[in-house]
């Protein structure tokens, strides 16, 4: 552990004899995932909980076993790394949906069942429910009577009846109804989400079952704040640059392609544009970035890419240094961690008028744009 690790480790009481052991699954670093667990590892160890946390042993479970590390230290954490599937990308078919579902649910199984070899289990927590939760709903809760809670982030169903422009099908509707049969599950003590509506829904549908859903915002500490010259000055920006931050998990759904054709179009016009794409990059985006337009715009400074995950501490640079933040997603209706980062640093966004998103930052006051502008 580094020095400056251990200057940010957060003091904690020791776990005495007496102290329960939660258990923490998570097989994905990307996107809300980290940011999540690290949270909440944070919060077990603040309170003397015994943390176990069971991943995969592929490179994503790699990267979460030395993150944790780093924060919190060797000793005050025990590891279980199970070979399991990866976490589906979104918008496959129902077959492949289904049966990812089902092996996702195998594997936390088999990382309870390794995971109370050596110690009893007080409490399982899933930060990501999504990758397994109508799988549980359906067959039941992989954990035997162990009380257990997770978070979901990408429930539809309730949009429409909460004034939310959302897809919902028939399939949605067959999801509402496992969610419903999910909550009923005796050993299922809370379900939160990042979704206010989906908190909203239940609430004004009293009951035993609907108290279970509860609602959490994405966690993000705001910190500092960055002026925008100093911010422009450490990242070598121009100052009268129009500056757009694209942030997080870079995959399809955020919008890559867009932007670069609007980032094109804007330099063809004589408009100076930098973009800052900040975070780890798939597959998908990385090769947009490496041909074509986005080599063009890579070679020439106008996009500038940091490819990895981002140090909260380090945000409020990026944050400060752009004139709007992008949201532009497509076809992602559900929330996003970004959106609160922005509004904690003052940022508009680019949307789409349709899902979470949009209804979020009307409701919370945060500046909303359907194109770039750097004049807001």
């Amino acid at each position: 552990m580094t020095t400056a690790a251990a200057a940010r480790a957060p003091r904690a009481r020791a776990p005495d004899d007496e102290a329960s052991t939660w258990l923490f699954v998570q097989p994905q670093f990307d996107g809300h995932h980290y940011t999540y667990l690290e949270h909440l590892v944070d919060g077990a160890l603040q309170r003397g909980i015994r943390v176990v946390v069971g991943t995969g042993v592929d490179e994503q479970g790699t990267r979460i076993h030395a993150g944790l590390v780093a924060r919190f230290g060797e000793a005050r954490l025990r590891f279980v790394r199970v070979a399991g599937p990866p976490v589906a990308p979104p918008q496959q078919r129902l077959v492949p949906l289904v049966r990812g579902e089902l092996d996702r649910r195998r594997f936390v199984k088999q990382v309870f069942r390794r995971a109370s070899e050596d110690t009893p289990i007080a409490h399982v927590f899933l930060p990501y429910l999504d990758a397994c939760l109508f799988a549980i709903a359906a067959l039941g809760s992989p954990f035997a009577g162990t009380p257990w809670s997770g978070i979901t982030m990408r429930q539809r169903f309730h949009m429409p009846a909460m004034g939310v422009a959302a897809r919902v099908g028939a399939v949605n509707a067959a999801k509402g109804w496992l969610f419903r049969r999910l909550l009923r599950q005796r050993t299922l003590t809370r379900l939160l989400t990042n979704d206010e509506t989906l908190g909203e829904f239940f609430a004004a549908r009293r009951g035993e079952v609907a108290e279970k859903v509860v609602h959490v915002p994405d966690p993000s500490d705001a910190g500092g704040v960055v002026s925008r010259d100093l911010a422009r000055e450490r990242l070598g920006v121009p100052a009268d640059a129009c500056v757009v931050l694209i942030y997080g998990f870079l995959d399809g759904r955020k919008g890559m392609g867009r932007l670069l054709a609007w980032v094109d179009d804007a330099r063809a016009s004589g408009a100076q544009v930098v973009v800052l794409a900040v975070g780890q990059q798939a597959p998908e985006v990385r090769e947009l970035l490496a041909g074509g337009t986005g080599r063009s715009l890579v070679r020439d400074g106008t996009v500038r890419v940091v490819d990895g995950f981002l140090p909260e501490a380090d945000e409020p640079l990026y944050f400060g240094a752009c004139d709007v933040v992008w949201l532009g997603y497509e076809q992602f209706e559900m929330m996003s961690g970004v959106l609160v980062k922005a509004a904690q640093q003052r940022r508009p966004v680019v949307f789409h008028d349709y899902g979470i998103i949009a209804h979020y930052a009307r409701k919370h006051g945060v500046p909303l744009s359907p194109s770039p502008r750097c004049d807001t």
